[in-house]
């Protein structure tokens, strides 16, 4: 009950996130918030950075256009470099995590108030 405002992912592409690199993440596993966790009246503020998120259009909060503010992932791989290539992976997923709490505190002039703190997580697990 105290967790309706979150949403799972499984294996989906973040295809509502303004790409960092060519490469768009695609974590095992990621939690999120859901738009019900936001009010109409945030949800208008936040519109104008969101567009239309339903046919696709990308932003810098969405992961998917059901997940907003994504803050963990998780990847699981094996082989002879499964955590190093996880590690990579988690690491690219959770710089556009960081970087969409960082943009929506400079829109409100109150960047400082995320400086040092920690804003999201990440697991990397292999076979063994």
């Amino acid at each position: 009950k105290h967790l309706k405002h979150l949403v799972e992912s499984v294996n989906e592409g973040w295809n509502n996130s303004i790409p960092f690199t060519s490469t768009r993440p695609q974590p095992d596993y990621s939690v999120g918030f859901r738009r019900e966790a936001f009010t109409d009246d945030q949800l208008i503020k936040l519109s104008p950075f969101i567009g239309d998120f339903i046919t696709g259009d990308q932003s810098l909060f969405m992961a998917t256009y059901y997940m907003y503010f994504p803050f963990l992932t998780c990847e699981v791989k094996c082989g002879a470099a499964a955590l190093d290539i996880a590690d990579r992976q988690n690491a690219h997923s959770m710089t556009l995590a960081v970087r969409a709490i960082v943009e929506v505190f400079r829109a409100v002039k109150r960047a400082g108030e995320v400086h040092r703190q920690l804003l999201a997580f990440s697991i990397s697990h292999d076979h063994k």
